[in-house]
């Protein structure tokens, strides 16, 4: 069986918000996203998961 190629830049990055009270947002770098060959989904690569998880990654 062929190996598919996939990207070998990520076309996008994960990221946990972090409110704090009277100062910006802090947004954390958690990992990168590599879109699948036929574009229907993506590989997600975290360094870490969030503790306060919403079913979504910004």
């Amino acid at each position: 069986m062929a190996e598919k190629e996939q990207p070998q830049q990520p076309t996008h990055r994960a990221y946990s918000v972090i409110k704090r009270d009277g100062q910006e947002d802090y947004w954390l770098n958690l990992g990168l996203a590599f879109p699948h060959k036929d574009g229907k989904g993506f590989n997600i690569v975290l360094q870490a998961f969030p503790l306060r998880w919403q079913d979504r990654l910004s």
